[in-house]
């Protein structure tokens, strides 16, 4: 059966699990859409710094699957994209039950702010970020780690 049952994908947050191993992890970003963007490319080097594998098919469902299987971060931030309500907020929460986070552009959980957007038009787009919850802190380190080097 080729099939990923959710109940069969976790992800154990624990740093010592194979699964968190850097040698396995994924980064899964289109590098192309960020050479104006200061913050993203410092992000993708540090990935590549430590040893990140880079695999980008452009496929939300098969890079999403990806990362669920081998961990890592998926980043599509292209706003015209992908629905929010039939697409974003449904895999944010497939990752949620397999103890993982889907942010929004602003690096906050989609699904506790949920209420907070306004959707007139059921077609709405947005950017969306998924990953484990273990990658999520390694990704705020990272944040602040930039905001040192930009001062």
């Amino acid at each position: 059966n080729n099939f990923t049952k959710i109940e069969e994908i976790q992800f154990n947050n624990n740093n010592n699990n194979n699964n968190n191993n850097n040698n396995n992890k994924i980064y899964s970003i289109k590098e192309s859409q960020f050479k104006s963007n200061t913050e993203i490319t410092f992000l993708i080097q540090q990935y590549k710094n430590n040893n990140y594998n880079m695999r980008y098919i452009g496929s939300f469902i098969a890079d999403s699957h990806r990362i669920l299987i081998n961990d890592g971060i998926f980043y599509y931030p292209d706003n015209y994209k992908l629905a929010y309500l039939y697409e974003v907020i449904p895999m944010s929460y497939i990752f949620k039950l397999a103890n993982g986070i889907g942010l929004d552009g602003n690096y906050k959980n989609l699904l506790t702010n949920i209420n907070n957007y306004k959707i007139s038009n059921i077609h709405l787009k947005t950017n969306i970020l998924l990953t484990s919850n273990f990658e999520y802190n390694n990704l705020l380190n990272l944040l602040e780690l930039y905001e040192i080097n930009k001062s």
